[in-house]
């Protein structure tokens, strides 16, 4: 058992999304793979070729700090083609790997080209990302055929079964193929992986299967080699939101918040928001609704490097979920805001995995999503903080670097039985 624990573990990752691109998910999964590879195990990653997104996107082009990803990238490439060819490969997915869903086109040739990739160079065990789902898909066929183990993460639940306002809960159907696929995954897969204990106690709910005993809890990974040094505070009191808010997480709620805290303070030109995502229409009808066009800015997007850059010059860093009876995510944002070392202000659903962090760690301040009052108190106290100088030294996010850094992730996935 020695030899084994000391050898280099090979793993084969399945990931539909991954670099070059840089969007939330893809964040998550590129340096979940540098953890890896900074650990000393090798890892291969099959990906899929993606539409460049105009949403939520920090890039979608090999740069820093990707570039050390591009030799173990596989990106399974196949022509579109018409109609018929179209058809004809879905069914023939279809066939070749006994589910059909969208995305088993590229799952057939990714299966194909795991196969290859094991007989050149066997790996010890397979990892399969999701969203999407149809990352489980060539993991699934894979682990049949050649007795791999096989860890399944769930970064979310699937569809439907998000709790509310997203979905409708565990309850909810998702079809007969789709049920039939989560079944044979939550059978077949040797461990499960979620980013958090509340959405693992989700997912297993409808998993079944036993899956709540042959998995584990492992929240995502934060990127070591980004070296965070606060430059001071600012001459007025700064706030940033990466990403693009939109409808479902009901911005109206933070505005209104802003607007009732700038109308307090004597020098409410002191207090700037910076939004780093594409401008949009009913978010300036808001600035305007609120006479807060001299406190928001809608600075556009801008490279995952420059976007931590710019939450390092901030004050505190928001995040902003939608109002869920209870907050089963860790968003992807909020560890990259963790890297910065600067506070949080996490307006999100009073039973969730953000507040259980920030009371229980600290690190910032957990405000209730659906109360205006509540997020006006919790900028009111950083503001405090902010105008005594101790605005990092109270809240600043830096404590909980140890929750998410390679070191702690990878001991993680140490534990897991089957590794070895």
């Amino acid at each position: 058992m020695a030899d084994l624990i000391t050898k280099k573990i090979r793993i084969l990752m399945f990931s539909p999304i991954f670099a070059p691109f840089a969007n939330p998910e893809a964040i998550v999964n590129n340096k979940l793979a540098l953890a890896f590879i900074q650990q000393g195990w090798e890892i291969d990653v099959i990906s899929r070729e993606l539409p460049i997104t105009l949403g939520y996107d920090y890039g979608s082009t090999w740069m820093e700090p990707w570039l050390s990803l591009k030799d173990i990238t596989h990106e399974v490439n196949y022509e579109v083609g018409g109609s018929f060819k179209r058809v004809y490969e879905t069914v023939r997915g279809a066939l070749c790997l006994n589910h059909f869903m969208v995305g088993c086109r590229w799952a057939e040739h990714a299966f194909n080209l795991a196969i290859q990739l094991h007989k050149a160079n066997p790996y010890h065990v397979i990892l399969s990302r999701s969203l999407p789902d149809v990352g489980h898909l060539p993991a699934l066929k894979m682990a049949k055929i050649t007795k791999l183990p096989w860890i399944a993460n769930w970064n979310d639940a699937s569809g439907v079964k998000n709790p509310p306002p997203a979905g409708e809960g565990v309850n909810a159907s998702l079809g007969f193929n789709n049920e039939r696929f989560l079944g044979a995954v939550a059978r077949t897969a040797s461990w499960h992986t979620f980013p958090s204990d509340r959405m693992r106690s989700h997912i297993c709910t409808y998993l079944k299967n036993g899956t709540k005993q042959r998995s584990s809890t492992i929240p995502h990974v934060l990127l070591d080699s980004y070296q965070s040094t606060y430059r001071g505070k600012n001459n007025d009191f700064t706030l940033c939101y990466a990403g693009n808010l939109y409808a479902g997480r009901d911005p109206s709620v933070f505005f209104q918040a802003l607007a009732n805290f700038v109308e307090k303070k004597s020098d409410a030109a002191r207090l700037k928001v910076n939004i780093l995502g594409l401008e949009d229409i009913d978010l300036n009808n808001l600035v305007k609704k609120h006479h807060l066009e001299r406190n928001v800015n809608f600075v556009g997007p801008m490279s995952y490097r420059k976007t931590l850059d710019s939450c390092l010059e901030s004050d505190v860093l928001v995040v902003l979920e939608a109002p869920y009876v209870e907050g089963i995510y860790l968003p992807s944002k909020f560890v990259d805001y963790v890297q910065t070392g600067r506070p949080i202000l996490a307006i999100s659903p009073a039973t969730g995995t953000l507040h259980d962090l920030l009371s229980s760690h600290g690190g910032g301040i957990a405000a209730d999503c659906t109360s205006v009052g509540d997020i006006v108190l919790a900028l009111e106290k950083l503001y405090a903080e902010w105008l005594r100088g101790t605005l990092d030294e109270v809240y600043g996010s830096r404590r909980l670097h140890d929750l998410f850094s390679p070191k702690t992730i990878i001991g993680l996935y140490k534990k897991i039985p089957i590794m070895y």
